[in-house]
């Protein structure tokens, strides 16, 4: 958010949401409390909480990274769902997360926790469906980048499987 300011977009008209409240630290860091007013969330995007509810239909930009990524394909697309919610025709949403050369489903860590891998493809898909079942439609633009192009260490992927990549992608609300 910081950088759209930088950029030249109203701290004002932004607003920021995360399960857990970090803003202190943005603020300590930048030293902007007194001039970067950008409206701080802590809630579960996911949830019905009120102040998100005043949120949903506005949204002209919605940025969300390494967040799909950690569910299942059911559950990714609930969430996609759930960000059409906030959004109008002509949304952009931006983002990126982990994804997999081949679009499937992996189990992760210790818990073995199912997770869904898009590709491309399987992301385009993703907005496909998400649109049929809320009656929008969405221009997907995806693509995958290895660590070394997003200037990651080699040793981010340890834990990660060989044909896992990062999935950019923008995907804008055309109705």
């Amino acid at each position: 958010m910081r950088r759209l300011v930088f950029d030249g977009a109203p701290s004002t008209n932004l607003y920021g949401v995360d399960i857990v409240s970090h803003w202190d630290v943005g603020f300590a860091m930048f030293r902007d409390r007194d001039t970067f007013s950008a409206h701080f969330i802590e809630a579960d995007f996911m949830s019905s909480n009120p102040t998100l509810q005043k949120l949903e239909g506005t949204a002209d930009v919605i940025f969300i990274s390494q967040v799909l990524h950690q569910w299942n394909w059911s559950d990714q697309l609930r969430a996609a769902k759930r960000l059409v919610a906030f959004s109008k025709p002509g949304t952009l949403l931006a983002g990126c997360q982990i994804g997999n050369v081949n679009a499937r489903e992996v189990k992760f860590g210790p818990e073995k926790v199912p997770l869904w891998r898009q590709n491309p493809e399987s992301f385009t898909k993703l907005w496909e469906q998400a649109g049929v079942e809320t009656g929008s439609n969405w221009k997907t633009e995806a693509w995958l980048r290895t660590w070394k192009d997003m200037g990651w260490d080699p040793q981010d992927q340890a834990l990660m499987e060989e044909d896992d990549r990062v999935i950019d992608f923008v995907v804008t609300r055309t109705q």
